[in-house]
């Protein structure tokens, strides 16, 4: 055989061995996000808090969750949550406790049969989720049913203070530690402090139980001694958000925890009831509930306004009968609603509240 059709026949056999050997590989199938995160998770949303000192946005996203399921998972589901890559943070070590068991007890100023006569959680239960800066219009904000106020930060916000609003800071994550303590400081009047946001979530504060656990002990529990009372990691509505939050008071023994923040979207009113009924049942805490909306995350059609509307007067009600609610906070009141169903904002373009935030602002 000719050395040139010898090379042919070589090359041609070639060809056919690595189309033999290929086959596609399975790719799974993506949310319509755009971070690429598996379909399961079944979508997100993202929101920023301002920069309050320079009134610019940030450019971090602060937001993330994905729905929850119908019931909530047991504490032996596996999270799929991805750890920090990094941290700072020396490692912890656990405080000395004389109990053998990881069962969290609750602080004995945070009992579960706690009830508006005692007058820890009296009071007008709505707040906001601000994420505008100090803005002239927060005096339009203030109403009697709205009590509290929080930015995803824990800048003092004199705008809102001055107008009546309890601020509530927050330590939103690692990055934002030395901002939490030169600003601490100026919370003199007793507050909720609210620990971190959605850590189960990895384009969130991203970070495992353990870790939270350090940053509490460093940063959160020591401002019991000022008077703070202390409130759990808001984590996102999804299974592995419920699963984390397991974790969390299982390794934080001897933590003062005072009450727990939740997050909330979803379509229906009754499942929203039953899941802040749920975590209650469980952690035996009273609840702020910082972020909620009736927002659909499945790739099913949005909440009309109508739905929205009786979603809002149904949780509404609920909440202000329910003696372990402290608060709650519709998202959002805000002109960039950051992927949530535009038809639930609560501000107009004039940064006064529209007709649903009138409504929301005055109690249903």
């Amino acid at each position: 055989m000719a050395p040139s059709n010898f090379l042919n026949l070589l090359a041609a056999a070639t060809l056919a061995v690595i189309a033999l050997s290929y086959s596609p590989v399975s790719v799974a199938a993506l949310s319509p996000d755009f971070h690429g995160q598996n379909f399961h998770r079944r979508g997100v949303h993202h929101g920023m808090r301002r920069e309050l000192v320079s009134k610019k946005k940030r450019s971090n996203s602060k937001r993330c969750k994905v729905r929850e399921s119908s019931s909530l998972v047991s504490s032996s589901t596996v999270s799929s949550y991805t750890p920090a890559s990094t941290s700072s943070a020396p490692p912890y070590i656990a405080p000395t406790t004389t109990s053998s068991s990881s069962t969290y007890v609750a602080s004995s100023t945070s009992s579960a049969t706690t009830s508006s006569s005692s007058g820890v959680w009296t009071g007008p239960k709505g707040g906001l989720a601000w994420p505008n800066g100090n803005t002239g219009t927060l005096g339009d904000w203030k109403t009697n049913h709205m009590t509290y106020l929080y930015t995803w930060g824990s800048d003092p916000l004199p705008a809102a203070s001055n107008v009546g609003f309890q601020v509530l800071p927050q330590l939103w994550g690692d990055k934002d530690i030395a901002e939490f303590e030169q600003n601490i400081g100026s919370y003199t009047t007793p507050t909720y402090i609210l620990a971190f946001n959605e850590p189960n979530e990895p384009t969130q504060s991203n970070m495992t139980p353990e870790h939270a656990v350090q940053l509490w002990w460093q940063y959160i529990e020591p401002q019991k001694a000022n008077g703070h009372k202390l409130v759990a990691p808001a984590v996102s509505s999804s299974p592995a958000g419920f699963t984390w939050t397991q974790e969390f008071f299982a390794q934080c023994v001897g933590c003062t925890i005072d009450a727990i923040a939740t997050h909330y979207y979803d379509v229906s009113a009754s499942d929203f009831i039953t899941y802040q009924t749920n975590f209650y049942n469980t952690f035996k805490l009273p609840i702020l509930v910082t972020e909620y909306a009736c927002q659909n995350f499945n790739n099913g059609p949005q909440c009309t306004s109508d739905e929205i509307w009786s979603f809002l007067a149904t949780t509404t009600a609920w909440m202000d009968s329910t003696d372990w609610i402290v608060s709650y906070m519709w998202f959002g009141a805000m002109l960039d609603m950051y992927n949530v169903n535009v038809e639930c904002q609560l501000m107009a373009s004039d940064s006064l509240p529209n007709s649903l935030g009138y409504r929301f602002i005055n109690g249903y």
